[in-house]
């Protein structure tokens, strides 16, 4: 089975982005630790995104999370760059085949450089 920011990098290659992984491992403390809140960041055109997988049923907790983090505000301040939550479920119609899908949420800044959700 992928995980979510393996599916995500899959899915915006096939559209033509360069998407590196930017999350680690530490095998001391057993946890990963994101860079700028991100495990993930792309660049497409002259937009740089960093991005926050993982799946559906987490797609609250990651965006409150993202809400208040200080390195997305601080990603977000730079000219050109954006911030997206990438959630990951099955979905289709009863009776049929169920489909990876993906729910983007995307983040901005406000008049008081306070990071929102703008879509």
């Amino acid at each position: 089975m992928r995980k979510p920011t393996g599916r995500t990098k899959q899915y915006l290659e096939k559209q033509g982005a360069i998407f590196k992984v930017v999350e680690r491992y530490n095998q001391y403390s057993r946890r990963f630790h994101d860079a700028f809140g991100a495990d993930g960041i792309y660049i497409m055109g002259t937009k740089c995104v960093a991005t926050q997988c993982t799946s559906d049923s987490n797609r609250s907790s990651r965006v409150a999370k993202s809400l208040t983090n200080p390195e997305v505000q601080a990603w977000l301040r730079v000219p050109y760059h954006g911030f997206e939550v990438w959630t990951w479920g099955k979905k289709g119609a009863r009776g049929k085949r169920k489909l990876w899908t993906a729910h983007v949420t995307h983040f901005g800044l406000n008049d008081k450089e306070e990071v929102i959700v703008v879509g």
